[in-house]
C-alpha cells in the first residue's frame, strides 16, 4: 500500500517523538489529556515485556474489565498490535481507522515532510482506536526505551512497569546497563506507581534515582513463590522459568491498578479486591493471596510465538521469537527440556532439526554459537525467511533485505556453523553418536527448508502442492507420512525446480521429527504462517 509505505522513514528524529506526538496527536482531533480515559499500564524494559502484558491483560479481563493491548512487534498480521478483550482488532474497524487519521493528517501537514514515521503512526493509531472503542484499561508496551519513546505522550499511567534490563539499541539507547535504565526510568510519572523486577545493581541505583528525581515510588516485585496460591503450585499458560518474574511484575501491576480503580475507575467487587498491603519504597512488594480470577487469568494467558508448540502426525514445531543472547538461551533450554519430555512419550526413532535465520541488528553468530553449544541436533537448516516464488502476507514495517541479501546471510551463517563445529566435540543425540558433527544445510526458500525438514510428513504446510513435483510418499511406523527420498526435487508452480536438501538417514528414518524453529520474529512469522497456524 503506498501511502503506508511513505510511511517508512528509518532516519527519523527519535529524541523529537514527545513534541511531534503532541502536535500530531492535535491533528487527528485529540488532545494528550484525552489519553487519562483509557487507565494504562505503562510497560518498558528489554526482555518480557510481550509476556508481562499478556499476563496483565487476562488477570483484567477475568476481573470483568475491557481491555486493550498496543504492543510490537507482530509475527503475521499487524491487527496484532491491537488486542481488543484478547483478540486483535477486525480487520474492517483497522482500515477505517487507518485512513481517518492518514487523511486527518496528510490534509493538514505545513509540508512535504510534516507526515508521522510509521511506528509514531501506529501508536497514534492505537490512541485513536483504545478511545473510540472505550476500553477500561489499556496495557501499553514501549517501543524502544521510554524517555523519548512515541508512548510517553501518555502523562497519567495509572501504574509504570519494567521488565528485565539488558543492554539492547545501542544506537537510540547507549552501550551500558546505566544508560538502558536511565532511558527505561523516563516513563515514570509523578505520584504514579513503579514497579520492577529485580535489577542488575547498577540498572537499580539508577531506577531509584530516575524514580526519585520525577517524584514516585518504585518498588521490587516478590518472587512468585510468595503469592499464597493454596496448595496448588501456580499454573502460568506461558511456559519458562522466566516468566516466573513477568507473572510477579503483572501481579504488582495489577494490585495497584485494581486498588486505585483504575485512575477513579470503579473499583473491584469486595469478594475480588487483592489482599495486600502498601508496600515501603525500601521493602521488597509483598506476595499477596490469589483470588479465582487472577489464578484463572495466569494460567489462560498465551502469547503466540512464545514458547509455541505445535503437534502434527510425525513432527512437531517448537517455535520461540527469542532474538537477545539471554532470550536465546533460555530458548535453547526451553526446547532441549521439552523435547526431552516428549521423546520419552514417543516410541521409535526421534531425530531433532534446527531452522535458523538471525535477526536483523542482532549478534547472530553468537546466537548460533550459544544454540551449538547447548543443543543436541542431528541437522540445522540456515534458510531465508522468504520465498523465492511469491510474497506470503506477513506486513512488516521495515524490512529492506532482499531475498537476495538474505540467502548472502545464509551462506554467512552455515560457514560460521561449519567452523564452530570442526572446533568442538557436538553434543550426541539418538540417531547421531558423540563426536559425529551435526549436518548443516541452506536452502534457497523458507518453504524448500520446511518441506526438506518435515519430509513430506506434514501434507498441510501453505503451499506444499506447489512445490512438490511428485507425490511418492509412505507411512512411517508411527502412521504419519514420509517423502521417498528419491523424491530429490520440487517444482513450484512458476516450473522453478529446487533441490530438497539431502538430510542425514537419521533423520529420513526416523519415526518422528522435532523441529525448532529459531533466530527472530521473521521466521517465527513465517512459519506460524505457513503451519496455519491459529493465534488467536
Amino acid at each position: 500500500m503506498e501511502s503506508w509505505h511513505s510511511l517508512h522513514n528509518p532516519n527519523f528524529n527519535y529524541l523529537a517523538n514527545i513534541r511531534h506526538m503532541k502536535h500530531w496527536m492535535k491533528r487527528i482531533g485529540h488532545n494528550v489529556s484525552d489519553l487519562s480515559k483509557l487507565n494504562v499500564l505503562h510497560i518498558t524494559g528489554t526482555k518480557g515485556k510481550g509476556s508481562t502484558s499478556a499476563f496483565c491483560e487476562n488477570i483484567l479481563r477475568h476481573h470483568g474489565y475491557k481491555t486493550g493491548v498496543y504492543s510490537s512487534p507482530h509475527l503475521v498480521s499487524i491487527t496484532e498490535r491491537f488486542l481488543f478483550d484478547g483478540k486483535p482488532v477486525e480487520t474492517n474497524v483497522f482500515i477505517d481507522h487507518y485512513w481517518d487519521i492518514y487523511n486527518r493528517l496528510l490534509n493538514s501537514r505545513e509540508s512535504e515532510d510534516d507526515m508521522p514515521h510509521a511506528f509514531a503512526f501506529l501508536t497514534l493509531l492505537a490512541f485513536k482506536l483504545f478511545l473510540a472503542q472505550g476500553v477500561d484499561a489499556l496495557i501499553l508496551e514501549v517501543g524502544i526505551g521510554g524517555q523519548y519513546d512515541c508512548t510517553n505522550i501518555v502523562a497519567t499511567p495509572t501504574v509504570c512497569g519494567v521488565t528485565s534490563l539488558h543492554v539492547d539499541h545501542i544506537s537510540l539507547l547507549g552501550n551500558t546497563i546505566e544508560s538502558v535504565a536511565w532511558h527505561k526510568g523516563g516513563i515514570f510519572k509523578p505520584g504514579t506507581p513503579a514497579v520492577t523486577v529485580p535489577q542488575d545493581p547498577r540498572a537499580m541505583k539508577v531506577l531509584e534515582d530516575r524514580a526519585e528525581e520525577i517524584g514516585t515510588t518504585l518498588y521490587e516485585t516478590p518472587s512468585l513463590a510468595s503469592y499464597d496460591n493454596g496448595p496448588e503450585p501456580i499454573r502460568l499458560g506461558i511456559p519458562g522459568h522466566v516468566q516466573n518474574v513477568n507473572a510477579s511484575l503483572a501481579l504488582q501491576m495489577c494490585k495497584i491498578w485494581l486498588k486505585t480503580g483504575g485512575n477513579g475507575f470503579r473499583k473491584t467487587s469486595a469478594d475480588e479486591t487483592i489482599s495486600s498491603t502498601i508496600m515501603k519504597r525500601s521493602e521488597k512488594a509483598q506476595g499477596f493471596e490469589l483470588t479465582d480470577s487472577i489464578k484463572n487469568g495466569l494460567a489462560q494467558t498465551n502469547l503466540p510465538g512464545r514458547a509455541h508448540v505445535i503437534s502434527r502426525p510425525g513432527v512437531t514445531y517448537y517455535l520461540d521469537t527469542a532474538h537477545t543472547d539471554l532470550s536465546i538461551q533460555h530458548c535453547a533450554e526451553w526446547f532441549d527440556q521439552k523435547a526431552d519430555e516428549e521423546r520419552s512419550k514417543l516410541k521409535g526413532r526421534v531425530a531433532r532439526i534446527m531452522l535458523f535465520y538471525g535477526a536483523e541488528g542482532r549478534d547472530q553468530l553468537k546466537h548460533l554459537s550459544i544454540l551449538q553449544q547447548r543443543l543436541p541436533l542431528d541437522a540445522v537448516i540456515f534458510t531465508p525467511y522468504a520465498s523465492l516464488t511469491e510474497d506470503c502476507s506477513i506486513d512488516y514495517i521495515y524490512d529492506n533485505t532482499t531475498k537476495e541479501e538474505q540467502f548472502t546471510n545464509v551462506l554467512s551463517f552455515k560457514e560460521f556453523w561449519d567452523d564452530m563445529i570442526s572446533t568442538t566435540n557436538p553434543i550426541p543425540t539418538e540417531g547421531k553418536p558423540s563426536g559425529q558433527p551435526c549436518a548443516s544445510y541452506t536452502a534457497r526458500s523458507f518453504p524448500e527448508a520446511l518441506i526438506a525438514a518435515t519430509g513430506g510428513r506434514d501434507l498441510s504446510i501453505r503451499g506444499i502442492d506447489d512445490f512438490i513435483s511428485e507425490n511418492k510418499y509412505h507411512t512411517t511406523s508411527s502412521g504419519g507420512l514420509f517423502r521417498d527420498p528419491s523424491v530429490t526435487q520440487a517444482t513450484t508452480k512458476d516450473g522453478i525446480r529446487l533441490d530438497y536438501p539431502q538430510l542425514p538417514e537419521q533423520v529420513q528414518n526416523a519415526d518422528h521429527v522435532q523441529i525448532l524453529f529459531a533466530g527472530g520474529f521473521k521466521i517465527i512469522g513465517h512459519g506460524l504462517w505457513y503451519l496455519h497456524e491459529k493465534l488467536f
